[in-house]
């Protein structure tokens, strides 16, 4: 956030080439609202103009606040692992994914758990009505290179039922 210009001015040149910046979502986390949230949260609003959307990485840890979510240009959470990793186990975790589906539907945006190891988990997440999950039941971290060759065979994008 530190350099909003030279992110802008790649977004200008993705979008002369043809490449669409409204497929593009920027993350960022709570810590970086720390320093000036006020001054961060209207970057981010001027940097939606040119199109991409905008995710909040790791919610639930760190310097969670609730005033900051009313206020940012998101559309989408995405729930931090430490919530995911005990559903099934621990009640909290499934009371505070609950809560943090509801903000979500009430402010008009996704929400996507971080973090889903188990077949257990991905289940209580479709019941539940998570948007979206992430995680290594359904792929491991890949070198660019991987990617590259994935999508040269057609194979992203897929997605996989619980």
């Amino acid at each position: 956030m530190n350099r909003p210009a030279r992110l802008a001015q790649g977004l200008k040149a993705r979008a002369s080439a043809k490449a669409i910046p409204a497929r593009l979502c920027l993350e960022i986390t709570e810590t970086v609202l720390v320093a000036d949230a006020k001054k961060i949260i209207e970057k981010m609003r001027d940097i939606t103009w040119l199109g991409p959307s905008w995710a909040l990485d790791d919610f639930g840890t760190g310097y969670s606040s609730l005033a900051y979510l009313s206020g940012m240009p998101l559309s989408k959470v995405k729930l931090d692992r430490a919530f995911v990793i005990g559903l099934g186990e621990d009640p909290a975790s499934l009371a505070i994914g609950r809560s943090v589906r509801q903000i979500c539907d009430r402010m008009g945006v996704s929400l996507l758990c971080e973090g889903v190891e188990t077949n257990r988990q991905a289940a209580i997440l479709a019941r539940e009505r998570c948007d979206l999950v992430q995680g290594y039941l359904f792929g491991r971290p890949l070198p660019i290179d991987a990617i590259v060759d994935l999508s040269r065979q057609g194979a992203l994008g897929r997605s996989r039922q619980p």
